[in-house]
């Protein structure tokens, strides 16, 4: 899904999507509804590596 504006301000958002992560994340906490700041280091994605949380 795509949306096009033309001649406004346009936000790009950069999303890591991978179905075997420890936690879902996202730039902007005010989207999320149900959060949790308890992962703070690390999260296991779905190949078994880890990466940090910044």
């Amino acid at each position: 899904m795509a949306q096009g504006t033309e001649g406004s301000n346009v936000k790009k958002e950069i999303w890591y999507l991978d179905s075997g992560c420890s936690n879902h994340m996202i730039g902007n906490k005010e989207w999320l509804f149900d959060f949790n700041d308890s992962f703070r280091e690390s999260v296991k994605l779905g190949d078994d590596s880890n990466m940090a949380v910044m």
